[in-house]
């Protein structure tokens, strides 16, 4: 919207001996929001090269996420969308939503 680099974020996350990925794209532009997204089966040899398809998959998909690719990268059972509270967009969120959230993407990672 304003011209400025639109950023994405991987943050590993280890739970009970497993590991996962969490991704976020920044959307504090109010163009389109997309949900977190949590990968399981991610291969830290392979991470890079998977982490730049990711990148491009997302702007080739016009800001929604590259659901065919984590398909092929980490099976249909390896990447589910968690939904952000509502008024994220405006930063207007309540601390229970903002739970709320967290512990949908916690119930993620359990699912797998």
């Amino acid at each position: 919207k304003d011209g400025s680099p639109r950023v994405i974020k991987a943050v590993g996350v280890q739970r009970n001996g497993s590991e996962f990925v969490l991704l976020e794209v920044d959307a504090s532009d109010g163009v389109k929001m997309l949900s977190t997204k949590v990968l399981s089966g991610v291969d830290s040899e392979t991470w890079r090269n998977d982490f730049e398809k990711i990148r491009r998959g997302v702007v080739k998909s016009s800001l929604n996420w590259p659901n065919s690719l984590f398909d092929q990268l980490y099976g249909q059972d390896g990447h589910r969308g968690v939904n952000h509270p509502k008024g994220l967009g405006e930063l207007q969120v309540s601390r229970e939503d903002m739970e709320g959230w967290a512990e949908r993407v916690v119930r993620e990672q359990f699912t797998h």
